[in-house]
């Protein structure tokens, strides 16, 4: 409930504040997956509930005739978030820019009712909040002399999200090429996704991946198609044996996972803007429509088959003015696809269930706030068990999807 957030933020060396609203929303979704979890297992019924993909946790939802239970997104409370900016410009002898390089540092705090109650402020304030997470984002743009003017030639990122003893950090650059004019020719973007678990201060879980964006060019301009992230889990058994590296701020530099350790699961997600999802409004191109999706694969003990997936996707609209300002946001479910493995049969097999999120009952609303703008407030989902009957999706299967958005990856 957006009316129960009390956001904060501080403007610090005379340096504006800029909205981290996506990043606040898929906070919220972590949260929102947590929470429909625990109320599917609770009511094993058809779930509703605001704030959340929860594709993931499908599967034990009935097909009609059962209620529908509404869940008051009142876990999180509180928003917190500072920003500071430190910019150095290079001269030469006669006094003219020759580049620079900009620092922006952000940091957001999210703060949750402890007793899931609604009431309560920061916990700093003697309330009965607690610190959920930290998220602290660090990026550095660079400029260099091309073809006649300043031209931005990279900008790095490195975001690290700390929640108790877990650490989460994906680090990535963007590289902008030009011709001897100036002219941009091209842009592209790689990195690394880097997860730390801990229980009672040893290491009991982690996850490797790598990150790849892609561009196009269109009259001078950078368009982002793709931010795709790839990688591995492994468990406790190799987790205890993994060497791990810090720099000083305590984002993750790098996992060293032993040689044949065998993975618990693997996945792929990330967001895809087509060429045709932009469109020209207020001097530039801007994003009307962009699709998320993710891929999850719970693999058996040799660390290769597949025995279970959760496969899903949805596509953000976004209507704008004639100056590109964004003036409201919609959301519809595009494929849903879950596998889960609820045991083992007397043989010793793998137990499976299936289920999927029906879109027909899928919807969002979406809010505005002259803070953080526009922003998803309620998500509401039914899950059906069973596979989902054809013609339920625009998409006859995962591999159809993946081919339309250019994810031509094996099943």
């Amino acid at each position: 409930r957006k009316e129960n957030k009390t956001v904060k933020h501080t403007a610090l060396s005379g340096i504006g504040w800029c909205s981290l609203t996506m990043k606040e929303v898929k906070i919220m979704k972590k949260l929102g997956i947590l929470l429909t979890a625990v109320l599917i297992v609770l009511v094993g019924t058809n779930i509703a509930f605001a704030l959340g993909w929860g594709g993931g946790t499908g599967g034990t939802g009935g097909t009609g005739g059962s209620p529908t239970y509404t869940v008051i997104p009142t876990l999180i409370r509180d928003v917190i978030r500072t920003q500071t900016t430190i910019a150095i410009t290079n001269y030469n002898k006669y006094g003219m820019a020759i580049g620079s390089r900009s620092v922006t540092t952000s940091e957001t705090k999210t703060y949750v009712d402890k007793d899931i109650n609604g009431d309560g402020d920061y916990v700093d304030e003697g309330e009965v909040n607690v610190l959920d997470s930290t998220v602290i984002t660090e990026s550095t743009a660079e400029t260099q002399w091309i073809g006649g003017s300043l031209k931005t030639s990279s900008v790095s990122t490195v975001s690290t999200t700390f929640r108790g003893d877990d650490t989460t950090t994906s680090s990535y650059i963007d590289s902008y090429t030009y011709d001897a004019d100036g002219n941009l020719t091209g842009a592209s973007g790689s990195g690394d996704y880097y997860s730390i678990e801990k229980t009672d201060g040893a290491v009991s879980g982690v996850t490797v991946g790598a990150i790849t964006r892609t561009f196009g060019v269109k009259d001078g301009q950078a368009l982002l198609l793709s931010s795709i992230t790839e990688g591995s889990s492994y468990g406790k058994d190799v987790a205890a044996t993994v060497g791990y590296s810090t720099d000083a701020d305590k984002n993750i530099t790098g996992i060293a996972i032993p040689d044949g350790a065998k993975a618990n699961s693997t996945f792929t997600s990330g967001s895809v803007i087509r060429d045709s999802d932009y469109s020209y409004l207020g001097g530039s191109w801007v994003v009307m429509a962009e699709t998320q999706f993710s891929e999850s694969n719970t693999l058996d003990t040799d660390g290769v088959t597949v025995i279970g997936y959760n496969h899903s996707a949805q596509q953000i609209t976004y209507t704008r003015d004639a100056n590109g300002i964004v003036t409201g946001m919609d959301q519809n479910l595009l494929y849903s696809d879950i596998k889960s493995v609820t045991g083992k049969n007397t043989d010793g097999t793998p137990a499976i269930s299936y289920s999927y999120i029906k879109p027909a009952t899928y919807s969002i609303t979406s809010a505005f706030d002259s803070e953080d703008g526009w922003y998803i407030s309620s998500e509401t989902t039914e899950t059906a068990l069973g596979q989902a009957p054809a013609g339920t999706f625009a998409f006859s299967t995962w591999g159809d999807f993946k081919t339309a958005y250019g994810l031509n990856t094996a099943e």
